[in-house]
């Protein structure tokens, strides 16, 4: 009988601790992107060249539902060394697709680096994607891992092109 009473006391201790008053973690915007292009070129096994055409479509998942397109330096500068949540620090998985006669082709990559040109142009430092030929490639989408926002994304929010 005695268990039994220490038994309750030690579930009403666990649950009347975790009350209503108990701090509950926020939870933290995520986004995701998504950059698409008519056609790329891989360079060779580590090297993908994609024009930045109508800017790379950034979104949340619930419950904040918030989109924005982010022009190709702004985006690029995800990678920078400086951010606190940067791709840089820990580089986004991605799916790479792109259509030729057969179908559609898919390639799972790590983006390691990402460099804008002057001529708009994002540059992709992958892991090696031996799969793929080199070559043209057309209908093209890459999309990409989330980042998560914490004290670092007020800062690459507030850049130009975001928004």
């Amino acid at each position: 009988m005695k268990n039994i009473i220490y038994l309750f006391l030690v579930t009403s201790f666990f649950l009347a601790s975790c009350s209503k008053d108990c701090p509950t973690p926020q939870s933290q915007e995520t986004f995701l992107f998504v950059h698409t292009a008519d056609s790329a070129q891989i360079l060779n096994d580590t090297t993908i060249v994609m024009p930045v055409t109508n800017g790379i479509f950034a979104f949340t998942d619930r419950p904040y539902r918030v989109s924005t397109y982010l022009n190709g330096e702004t985006f690029t500068g995800l990678w920078s060394d400086t951010l606190l949540n940067s791709f840089d620090y820990d580089p986004p998985n991605a799916v790479l697709t792109w259509a030729d006669d057969e179908g559609i082709n898919e390639v799972e990559v790590v983006l390691i680096k990402a460099a804008f040109s002057d001529s708009n142009t994002i540059t992709y430092t992958i892991n090696d994607v031996s799969v793929i030929t080199t070559g043209n490639i057309t209908n093209v989408s890459l999309f990409i891992d989330n980042v998560t926002c914490g004290n670092g994304c007020v800062e690459w929010m507030q850049w130009p092109g975001w928004g």
